[in-house]
């Protein structure tokens, strides 16, 4: 067994050598001559003739540049070269957050966007910035959960949880005081009821009736506003929290009613807060 080894690492180093002395006398122009050919320090019709020799059929170097020492390898026509210039995929932290609402059609919006070239949407909600379990984990795990991207794309991430979160706001804005923020919003009752359904189907309809769930009286006259069914739908509490820190320049509202009935134009207002070249049309 030990002599078969011997064998093949001596049969491959024996190659690699002839390989490499082939390819330097090839390079040098010095390989073996024979009657009739000349290589060494021909010119290029020289090496044609020798591929076009009736002799032999077979061309193996014809697509291989043949270099002489003093020839400058960038000036050869016979090497292909791709210019990517400053373009770099990478991992990159979010330029825009879909932060909520739940039930408000952040889905759908994050669907959409992702039919545009210049967006890279996370997949999944990552629950970085209301999680502190997640947050331990740093930005730079968190730009990991991000798809590859270039300097110019857009990338998103969506959580609908961010927006009711008491310090979202502040740790976003360390990670990124420009980023912009999508809101998508819609009737709070709808909201609400949707919201409640979902919880209903996860708890196979083990839940009070959606009216005794959201009220605190018998007469069903007293909302629970500590409700989280409920609270998320006061918008303007939320709001408030996140102003203290970014301008509503920063904050887009998407109508949640308009973006199913009407979707093109509440995707054009997106595109332009986004700063995209218009691609989302139909």
């Amino acid at each position: 067994m030990y002599m078969q080894t011997f064998r093949q690492r001596y049969f491959c180093v024996a190659c690699l050598s002839c390989t490499a002395v082939f390819c330097y006398l090839l390079y040098t122009g010095q390989l073996g001559e024979t009657p009739g050919t000349t290589i060494a320090h021909g010119t290029d019709d020289d090496v044609s003739e020798l591929f076009d020799s009736p002799e032999s059929d077979v061309q193996p170097f014809a697509t291989i540049p043949l270099f002489r020492k003093e020839e400058n390898l960038t000036a050869t026509d016979d090497i292909l070269y791709i210019d990517i210039g400053e373009a770099r995929w990478q991992f990159r932290l979010p330029k825009a957050l879909i932060i909520g609402v739940r039930q408000g059609g952040t889905r759908a919006l994050l669907d959409i966007l992702t039919r545009h070239p210049n967006v890279k949407a996370c997949s999944r909600e990552v629950h970085f910035f209301d999680r502190q379990e997640n947050y331990k984990l740093g930005l730079d795990w968190y730009s990991s959960q991000m798809p590859l991207s270039l300097e110019a794309d857009i990338v998103i991430e969506r959580t609908p949880d961010y927006f009711i979160a008491d310090d979202a706001p502040r740790l976003i804005y360390k990670m990124s005081p420009s980023v912009k923020l999508l809101v998508v919003v819609r009737d709070p009752t709808v909201r609400a009821i949707s919201d409640y359904a979902e919880l209903f189907e996860k708890y196979d309809g083990e839940m009070k009736p959606f009216e005794e769930y959201v009220t605190a009286d018998s007469q069903h006259s007293i909302v629970k506003t500590y409700s989280e069914i409920v609270n998320t739908g006061v918008y303007t509490s939320h709001l408030k929290n996140w102003m203290k820190y970014f301008p509503l320049e920063q904050i887009h509202f998407v109508n949640g009613e308009l973006l199913f009935r009407d979707p093109v134009q509440e995707m054009k207002k997106v595109q332009i807060f986004l700063a995209l070249k218009p691609f989302i049309d139909e």
